[in-house]
């Protein structure tokens, strides 16, 4: 049976790569300057979950 398996015609082999990363476009979200208050209120809220 693996055989016969084997023997069937393949339409398209899967490949698995690794997706591409844009690291820079997530650096530079990363580093973008926030506001204080946004700032201040993503601590709180961060503070107030634990």
């Amino acid at each position: 049976m693996g055989q016969k398996l084997l023997t069937l015609p393949q339409q398209g082999k899967d490949i698995f790569t690794k997706p591409k990363i844009n690291r820079k476009e997530i650096v530079n979200s990363i580093l973008t300057p926030m506001d204080l208050e946004k700032l201040t209120m993503s601590m709180v809220d961060f503070i107030f979950r634990r």
